[in-house]
């Protein structure tokens, strides 16, 4: 129980952030996506809308991804791009990985006001890690080795306590079939199983959002980040969305027209204090040599 204790989310105590109770089984389904916009909900067997999530791909952190309980922010789950540095400033210290190589995608989860909770280390082949916010290892998750469509969430003892299943997890699922029986596992579930004899305390309603959180952000991840595996920077920025690379040409176009303008000004205000010089050159007819004879004379053929 000391996990529970030291990773309880502070602000929620005092009524900050929302927070949901979650059933033993949720669903992850999405709501409406547009270009701007993308949204999502959870849900329990019978449809029913527990916490609700939305993403804003028209800025530069178009990873992060908001929670939210009737319209409270709730929680923001956001992908770590230094994450050595970044983690630093947040005063986690993440253990190494354990005969694995470096974590593929570094999620931090955190409150409504900014504190961390939770961070999340996906490797490859589908494999994770989780933490809470003082570095301790609360939670596994790998593949099951029976059901590839499925993944198997375990506790720091290694006992399994929550099933979870996704298409974007999935290795050859071609259809999602919907099952009608209350109790049949669909591939968008989580199910936090009674017969796991796993004592952690993120199979309690009130903590079951962790697992729920990390199965989310991986099926919204595998549609948003590069696919380009190359150290080209035009390949890979190709290889964002196409919302991102708009909203950061706009960005340059912002700064490269603020910066002209300043130019304009600069140049404005110097020839204010140093106009330039005007030179009166006169009528150059009559101080010009403008060849010829002088005005009033013949040419010496006549004047002989």
């Amino acid at each position: 129980m000391t996990h529970q204790q030291s990773s309880h989310p502070r602000s929620q105590d005092f009524g900050h952030c929302a927070s949901a109770a979650l059933p033993e089984v949720v669903n992850l389904a999405p709501i409406s996506s547009s270009w701007f916009w993308r949204t999502g909900k959870w849900a329990d067997k019978n449809g029913a809308e527990h916490v609700n999530w939305e993403q804003n791909r028209f800025r530069i952190d178009y990873t992060s991804i908001n929670y939210l309980v009737d319209l409270k922010p709730w929680f923001q789950a956001k992908v770590l791009r230094n994450v050595d540095l970044e983690l630093a400033h947040m005063r986690i210290d993440l253990p190494a990985p354990h005969k694995k190589p470096r974590a593929m995608t570094t999620v931090v989860f955190m409150d409504c006001v900014g504190t961390p909770m939770y961070v999340s280390r996906e490797f490859k082949g589908n494999e994770f890690e989780i933490f809470n916010h003082i570095g301790e290892l609360v939670a596994t998750g790998s593949p099951s080795e029976m059901v590839p469509s499925q993944m198997y969430f375990k506790d720091d003892k290694g006992i399994s306590f929550a099933i979870a299943g996704s298409p974007t997890i999935a290795t050859g699922v071609k259809e999602v079939l919907h099952q009608r029986h209350l109790y049949d596992f669909d591939h968008w579930q989580i199910w936090f199983m009674d017969g796991f004899n796993s004592q952690t305390y993120l199979k309690e309603p009130d903590s079951r959002w962790v697992i729920a959180a990390v199965v989310q952000e991986h099926a919204i991840l595998q549609t948003l980040m590069p696919t380009a595996n190359t150290a080209d920077p035009l390949l890979y920025f190709t290889a964002m969305p196409v919302q991102y690379q708009l909203f950061l040409l706009l960005i340059l176009a912002t700064c490269l027209g603020g910066i002209g303008l300043c130019l304009l000004a600069f140049r404005g205000m110097f020839f204010m204090v140093y106009p330039p010089k005007k030179v009166f050159k006169g009528n150059p007819f009559l101080v010009e040599d403008i060849g010829g004879q002088p005005y009033g004379t013949l040419p010496p053929a006549y004047g002989n």
